[in-house]
């Protein structure tokens, strides 16, 4: 895939790493994209070089390492499997895995407690938020329907029984945060006590 215009350059070191199962890697029309679904990923070592990741059967279309680095894992023309399977989501979506960390534990995940505290200590650093917002832009332009605004880039949080991505900056990548902490699973993302609590 060209993001060239946006200035950004992908890998396709991994490409098609992840299995095929199911529903999910059947060929789809690019005219029915139209949702970008972002994801909180995994521990401080290597996603796409984890033993958990060879193994899995989800599959998103690409992943961002803390440096900014970006591997498309699969082809956008395949379903991939990244919110579950009782969303439709899946058919008409693009899957971003992002790289991050807990700032008092480095190697565990942010989301491992699965706990708001947990989620106060969640972290992005600015080269992987540099590339997200790279990749977004490249992506709304080569899928139209999957408008660069807060319904068409959405968190995981927004569909299934997840809270990720926790505390990711969506201003960041021209994203209103006003309207995500409207959206269905904030309270799941965050927990009560951390509704306010800025980014």
């Amino acid at each position: 895939m060209d993001c060239s215009q946006e200035g950004l350059e992908i890998s396709d070191q991994y490409f098609n790493r992840f299995p095929k199962n199911g529903q999910y890697g059947r060929l789809r029309a690019a005219d029915t994209i139209d949702t970008i679904v972002l994801h909180e990923g995994a521990k401080a070592t290597s996603i796409v070089k984890s033993e958990r990741w060879k193994s899995a059967s989800i599959s998103t279309h690409f992943v961002i390492e803390w440096d900014g680095t970006v591997y498309q894992m699969m082809d956008i023309e395949h379903t991939g499997h990244h919110t579950g399977s009782g969303e439709n989501i899946n058919r008409r979506s693009i899957g971003v895995d992002l790289m991050t960390t807990s700032i008092k534990s480095p190697c565990n995940m942010c989301s491992q407690a699965g706990t708001s505290a947990a989620a106060a200590d969640c972290s992005y650093r600015p080269e992987l938020v540099s590339s997200t917002d790279l990749l977004v832009k490249c992506l709304s332009r080569l899928y139209p329907k999957a408008t660069h605004d807060y319904r068409h880039v959405i968190g995981h949080f927004e569909y299934g029984k997840h809270g990720d991505p926790r505390r990711f900056p969506w201003s960041e990548i021209g994203i209103a945060e006003a309207e995500k902490k409207k959206a269905k699973g904030w309270l799941k993302n965050y927990g009560p006590t951390d509704r306010a609590h800025p980014y």
